[in-house]
């Protein structure tokens, strides 16, 4: 009986976007077409150029995925775009589909295909297994009860008799004047009914007759339809929620998996196959899912590729040693706002002079094509740099060497840390943390006087040196109160070398002034290598500038003793980093 009404309190759903198929201008899809002459229904695709003169943006989704039936698809759309707005397609169907079967079984069910009775407990479009005898029975008669009042309406209709005095059975309502169209089974799920349109009770019997049935079968005056929201949420989510959540739980699966492309597919997916699929077991996912991903992402590479000659591409090359001293040397390719990964090197037992490394960088260029090469990226050591020069060389070649900025601005970062006084902060600071993180004891103090932990100076990583000394600064009062106060003074290991040197440290005037002078001039240094290493956007462009800004912030902050700071970025920026094409980007 609740399905039923929740049935008939749902507002009616159009066909996605529109009856015409021009869409609402927020349709993602709206970014790879152009609406022709300002007329939405005629739309040109962005990758093709292809014309379409009628069906609007629906038409155009059809023409990039391929799913439609007289519309040809897009040569050049890329594979993730037309895969994207072909499951969006997809689900559009499918919900319409389903509100459709919604609407097929309640106008059965008013029609007259209830049965009497059923001895499975299942009313035919209704599951109504934990419903009681007498709840099944109550939707049997309000059902019947609707039946009726549609066949007496119809008579009406029919024979044209009047409102005032014409019987009927059923209810035992009659519809005031001016008689209503009947619009279908649509007019059930339209808005509801204002106070002149109520149907009017003919008298306390008929009142009675459907009352004592159900009281839910009549809205109460000023009832709201439900949302789409409500429909679609409440207790399906909750139940959905809980057995993933169980699952991930018990299986160690990050929260944060939940933010992944593919995740709300997978539920799509389950809840399209419905209840009892069986999942697949770990030889089925690892012998046969597999290698159609393999495929999949080996396909979307070849999409990437076919754009290199178009835009040209950057090689990414990053050498790294792991805790096992295994060399690796990784290859990548930058083409259009996509990085693809090329290959993997294993440099362990090689000797990563300038001509290995040159004869590994030119079986790169070959397989991407030199053509298509405008530059290349290595870190900043002298063989990658020589094995640079060499191919800048090379007249097969056209191609520009450029250093990885990154690598290049944390190289100042290090070459700051070797001024006195720099390194003499840093020095105190790990002193602390190592004595602090070495105890429990100490280590509890700590996060309660200061509501956490300290970030621990790095050994090889040198902003991470910037980042502890700004974790100090901001826990300044927490550490002074910790290390002044009764529990440091009556613990053992605070009167041990290590333990008076911590605290003599923590008590200076003189190491909190250079910690917030280190921290000054650092922080415009960090500020730009957080620039050159987003993700977000190319920042070529903005390195002169960036460099050039970075030199006039270390004056402005310390005008008597800048020039130490300043000679560090000009010869790392002039010797390694400054390059024409940082200049042509500009």
């Amino acid at each position: 009986m609740k399905q039923c009404l929740e049935i008939m309190s749902r507002p009616s759903s159009g066909a996605g976007d529109g009856g015409d198929g021009t869409g609402s201008r927020t349709d993602p899809a709206w970014q790879y077409a152009t609406a022709l002459q300002g007329d939405r229904k005629k739309t040109q695709c962005n990758f093709c150029g292809k014309k379409l003169q009628s069906g609007g943006i629906t038409r155009l989704k059809q023409h990039l995925s391929g799913l439609g039936k007289d519309v040809s698809k897009c040569p050049q759309c890329p594979v993730e775009i037309s895969r994207a707005i072909g499951e969006q397609l997809r689900g559009g169907r499918q919900r319409r589909a389903a509100m459709e079967r919604e609407k097929q079984q309640f106008e059965e069910a008013i029609r007259g295909t209830v049965p009497e009775s059923s001895e499975e407990h299942e009313v035919e479009g209704w599951d109504v297994e934990d419903m009681t005898e007498a709840e099944a029975r109550q939707m049997r008669h309000a059902a019947m009860a609707s039946r009726e009042t549609l066949r007496s309406d119809a008579e009406r209709r029919r024979t044209g008799a009047g409102t005032s005095g014409a019987g009927g059975s059923g209810s035992g309502f009659v519809e005031p004047e001016p008689q209503r169209r009947s619009k279908g089974i649509g007019s059930w799920f339209s808005r509801s009914r204002s106070r002149r349109e109520e149907p009017v009770p003919r008298g306390r019997d008929d009142y009675v007759q459907v009352l004592e049935q159900d009281p839910a079968v009549f809205t109460k005056q000023g009832s709201k339809q439900k949302k789409i929201k409500a429909m679609f949420g409440g207790k399906n989510r909750e139940s959905v929620g809980y057995s993933y959540s169980k699952w991930s739980f018990y299986h160690g699966i990050p929260a944060n998996a939940t933010t992944g492309p593919f995740f709300q597919s997978m539920l799509d997916a389950v809840a399209e196959a419905g209840t009892g699929v069986r999942g697949p077991n770990q030889y089925e996912l690892m012998t046969h899912y597999l290698p159609q991903h393999k495929k999949e992402l080996q396909d979307w590479i070849l999409s990437q590729k076919r754009n290199w000659e178009d835009f040209g591409v950057t090689i990414m090359c990053d050498g790294w040693t792991g805790p096992t001293r295994k060399s690796i040397i990784n290859f990548m390719v930058y083409c259009d706002g996509r990085t693809v990964f090329l290959r993997s090197v294993d440099a362990s037992a090689e000797v990563k002079d300038a001509d290995y490394i040159y004869g590994l960088l030119q079986e790169v260029v070959v397989e991407v094509g030199a053509q298509n090469v405008v530059q290349i990226v290595t870190d900043n050591g002298s063989n990658f740099k020589k094995a640079g020069e060499m191919l800048m060389n090379n007249p097969d070649y056209n191609l520009f060497w450029t250093p990885c900025a990154a690598h290049c601005i944390d190289l100042m970062l290090k070459d700051m840390g070797k001024i006195s006084k720099v390194k003499r902060v840093v020095e105190q600071a790990r002193q602390v943390t190592t004595f602090i993180y070495n105890h429990g004891y100490s280590l509890n103090m700590l996060r309660e006087r200061c509501g956490g932990d300290l970030v621990r100076p790095g050994i090889t990583r040198f902003a991470t040196n910037f980042i502890a000394l700004k974790s100090f600064e901001a826990k300044m009062a927490g550490l002074r109160s910790m290390f002044a106060s009764e529990d440091w003074f009556s613990w053992r290991q605070s009167a041990t070398p290590q333990g008076v040197e911590a605290q003599s440290t923590i008590a200076s005037d003189e190491f909190w002034q250079n910690v917030k002078v280190v921290v000054r001039v650092l922080h415009p240094v960090v500020q730009v290598l957080r620039l050159v290493d987003t993700e977000r956007k190319p920042t070529m462009p903005l390195l002169y500038a960036a460099v050039d800004a970075l030199k006039v912030r270390v004056k402005a902050l310390i005008p008597r003793g800048y020039k130490n700071y300043i000679k560090i970025i000009n010869d790392r920026w002039e010797s390694q980093l400054m390059h024409p094409l940082h200049k042509a980007g500009e």
